[in-house]
């Protein structure tokens, strides 16, 4: 194939409604993750005896691949959505946004078959698709709006640095476990950083939420302020449990430090409590994302002081309960506005989302001392559960990213008024 014909293949592709805007190939990754590698991990599990090779094992490409894979590819839509959107800053053009939707499905599969050819094939993908992402998000979240999204620009810095750092130690599984569990870490700070922004429309209805403008109340009807030093102390105590749990490990101390990160997220919800305003379907999905944040860090903290309960088990609340809750909530906010469509009130997402609730409850027996016996059947439920959840996502927003705007505008513009 000449350079003609390939310019021509990518001038084809880049007109895909997909590369329209930074979530839909991102979200649209996320959503077939979750639906296609968590049961690859149970089938490795349970099914599949030999158990084919992976590089540091299969436990922690599962692990992985639940953060890099399925939530960092929801954290990457989002930011290449939200910073344009805050800093008024120009949206990542189609070449580019297909270019990096290529590049995270090479790390993947250079991953998945690293036990063959070694880590560095990742390791150098990794390295150009975070060089990419970062070129787009840096400058604007650094220099415009007054510096005011520069945290995002620093952890997603530190984010980069320790995700090469994990798999630059795979060749040593007992090394890379600390780096794993930092990036669970980094994830919740993350979600702190854009959950203040995104309840801030929310909470206050800023948001068209349908086609009725007179369902919207003025924002000074619900002065909901996402406040600084109780966010600074929510990101502060993670931050300190993260390097607590990366230096000692099961340890007592990080037991403590993991139940003052507990409080410290109770306190930063008394910003929510403002009446009415709470009750609202989507306030309320994301108010349970950060209950799911401090109940994980007060399981992991009471498995650390000695509690009958695997710590495997306390960060799979945050895995699948906090990550999981936040990302399809955002979904469903963004995926949709950003779309030209307007917020969905049918009885599904919610539906599903309790469903997500049962899930946690699942996962959380499983790792229960005294139910250990029957974690295998408490994981097979889990799981079939999880792919139902995602499978309904998948059938109602696929149809949106692979799809042109109904509304006849172009990119990430929110629904005509």
């Amino acid at each position: 194939m000449n350079s003609r014909n390939v310019y021509s293949l990518t001038a084809r592709f880049c007109q895909l409604p997909l590369f329209i805007c930074g979530f839909r190939p991102f979200f649209t990754l996320s959503l077939l993750t979750a639906l296609i590698f968590v049961p690859i991990w149970l089938w490795v599990l349970v099914v599949n005896p030999t158990r084919p090779p992976m590089l540091g094992g299969w436990a922690l490409w599962h692990g992985h691949e639940l953060l890099m894979g399925f939530a960092g590819a929801a954290t990457v839509g989002f930011l290449l959505t939200a910073v344009p959107e805050f800093t008024s800053s120009q949206p990542i053009r189609p070449p580019l946004l297909l270019l990096l939707t290529l590049l995270w499905i090479c790390i993947r599969l250079s991953y998945f078959f690293s036990a063959y050819w070694g880590i560095w094939p990742a390791v150098c993908l990794s390295i150009f698709f975070w060089l990419i992402v970062l070129t787009n998000i840096l400058p604007p979240t650094l220099y415009k709006e007054k510096g005011r999204h520069r945290s995002f620009a620093l952890v997603m810095m530190v984010f980069v640095v320790v995700e090469l750092c994990y798999l630059l130690a795979l060749t040593d599984a007992k090394a890379a476990y600390p780096w794993l569990y930092l990036l669970v870490h980094l994830f919740m700070v993350l979600i702190v950083l854009a959950a203040s922004r995104i309840s801030m429309n929310v909470l206050n209805n800023k948001l068209q939420i349908d086609d009725n403008a007179s369902t919207a109340r003025a924002a000074d009807q619900t002065p909901y302020l996402a406040r600084l030093p109780r966010r600074q102390l929510a990101i502060s105590a993670i931050l300190l449990c993260a390097g607590t749990e990366f230096l000692l490990g099961n340890n007592a101390v990080t037991g403590w430090v993991a139940l003052a990160c507990m409080a410290s997220i109770f306190n930063l919800l008394n910003d929510w409590h403002i009446g009415r305003a709470l009750l609202q379907r989507y306030s309320l999905f994301l108010y349970v994302g950060y209950i799911l944040m401090a109940a994980g860090y007060g399981a992991l903290g009471l498995s650390y002081l000695g509690v009958s309960l695997l710590p495997a088990a306390a960060r799979h609340i945050l895995l699948i309960g906090t990550l999981g809750f936040f990302i399809l909530t955002v979904m469903s906010i963004v995926g949709r506005i950003h779309s030209g469509l307007y917020l969905d009130y049918r009885r599904w997402l919610p539906l599903t989302l309790c469903t997500l609730l049962f899930v946690v409850l699942l996962r959380l027996a499983a790792g229960i001392f005294s139910l250990l016996s029957h974690w295998l059947v408490f994981t097979q439920i889990a799981v079939g559960l999880w792919c139902l959840i995602y499978l309904v996502f998948v059938l109602h927003f696929l149809p949106i990213f692979l799809t042109h705007r109904k509304d006849g505008q172009h990119g990430c513009a929110g629904p005509l008024k």
